[in-house]
């Protein structure tokens, strides 16, 4: 089992190494609460969600829900939030059927990006 688990993270870094983040503007900050439906868990997608938020310079956390789902609450530049859940949206080996959206208060001094 932990040749398996360390395979898996190898596949994992190696996938995310590749992505390629743009240039963004400076713009306000938010926070918002995603709730990502369809084939989120056991993908690794909440380590995705952490290691292209840490490239994204994003803070906040994701979870797995009882229900199957991923409750994830990102903050930072506008630009880089909504780019994250368009890249969680096009990841290959989960199945993301829909996204809630709702918008939180910002939580001031927040670093890092943890996994639940």
């Amino acid at each position: 089992m932990r040749q398996f688990v360390h395979a898996l993270k190898k596949f994992w870094v190696y996938h995310i190494a590749r992505v390629r983040v743009p240039k963004f503007p400076q713009d306000a900050p938010v926070r918002v609460a995603y709730r990502f439906f369809g084939k989120v868990q056991n993908v690794g997608f909440r380590y995705e969600l952490s290691e292209v938020a840490r490239l994204l310079s994003l803070t906040g956390f994701a979870e797995n829900c009882a229900d199957g789902t991923v409750y994830a609450e990102v903050q930072g530049g506008k630009t880089r939030v909504e780019y994250m859940k368009r890249h969680m949206r096009a990841l290959r080996r989960a199945s993301v059927s829909a996204v809630e959206v709702q918008p939180l208060p910002l939580v001031p001094k927040e670093s890092g990006f943890g996994i639940g």
